[in-house]
């Protein structure tokens, strides 16, 4: 389609590029031929998600590398403030997570309800990322509008392991 003067970066009714879709699905081969024929990296649906979140919420590991390697902007948020590290720390995507910490992504960065990335990982017994964003500098007491704080969060969904690491890093109730 390309080779027939297709638009690179055509959107459907809700926003969404071939970048955006190959991505959601994994595809990194076609993802890597969008970007070298000029993809958007960071176009964005009507709910803000772009191909960097829906690569990171579902696990696509080197769809996401490849995102990262040609610029994605790793803190853009979408419409509920969620950040790709956000969608990987609350799916449980270590590796993804790792990546987009190595790329620079804004550790602390809050989404509309005040919670960051160490606060979901908590929550959903994630403790490989707990870990992954404590080496990496985490704010242990950031605390949520909603949520609480990691700590809080942690011990009531009983993630022993997770409560022990917060703590030994000066997690405080």
């Amino acid at each position: 389609m390309l080779v027939k003067g297709m638009d690179v970066n055509a959107a459907n009714s809700w926003g969404a590029t071939a970048l955006i879709a190959a991505s959601q699905n994994g595809h990194t081969d076609t993802v890597k031929t969008l970007l070298a024929n000029g993809a958007d990296f960071n176009a964005q649906v009507e709910e803000g998600q772009t191909a960097l979140t829906y690569a990171s919420g579902n696990g696509h590991t080197s769809t996401v590398k490849a995102l990262l390697e040609s610029g994605a902007d790793t803190d853009v948020k979408d419409i509920l403030g969620a950040t790709a590290l956000i969608h990987s720390s609350v799916n449980g995507h270590t590796s993804i997570a790792k990546a987009l910490l190595e790329w620079d992504a804004d550790i602390n960065m809050k989404d509309n309800l005040g919670s960051t990335a160490l606060i979901y990982a908590s929550m959903n017994g994630h403790t490989d990322i707990v870990i992954a964003l404590l080496e990496m500098g985490a704010d242990v007491n950031a605390k949520s509008d909603v949520i609480g704080t990691a700590l809080s969060i942690a011990q009531n969904n009983n993630h022993k392991k997770i409560i022990d690491l917060l703590m030994k890093a000066g997690a405080k109730n």
